[in-house]
């Protein structure tokens, strides 16, 4: 199954996820892919002038393995890299969760 979302952090900013898996078991996760797109990547106006619309960073992520007939839980996350400036710097790893979801694989 694939699952496709739009944020606003690219993969320098966050390592996005998908956790999932049975219902009430625990879950493993399935890295993103991400890109992006901009004005200059459109053939022309009206895409490149008033048509144009900044989609922000694309994620998916593949989901394999699943079984048939079974009730599916997954949840979108990333992994904020934060970096403080001073005297040394620091990475905070944030581990976020945006959205629940159930699907059915059929």
């Amino acid at each position: 199954m694939t699952i496709t979302w739009t944020s606003g952090y690219n993969i320098d900013e966050a390592v996005l996820f998908v956790e999932w898996g049975w219902k009430d078991q625990p879950h493993q996760r399935s890295p993103a892919g991400t890109l992006t797109f901009h004005r200059n990547s459109m053939c022309g106006p009206p895409a490149r002038t008033v048509g144009w619309h900044y989609p922000g960073f694309i994620h998916t992520s593949f989901l394999k393995d699943l079984w048939p007939n079974m009730m599916h839980t997954y949840r979108l996350g990333h992994m904020l890299m934060v970096q403080l400036f001073g005297a040394s710097s620091i990475h905070l790893n944030l581990l976020l969760f945006l959205d629940k979801s159930h699907c059915n694989a059929l």
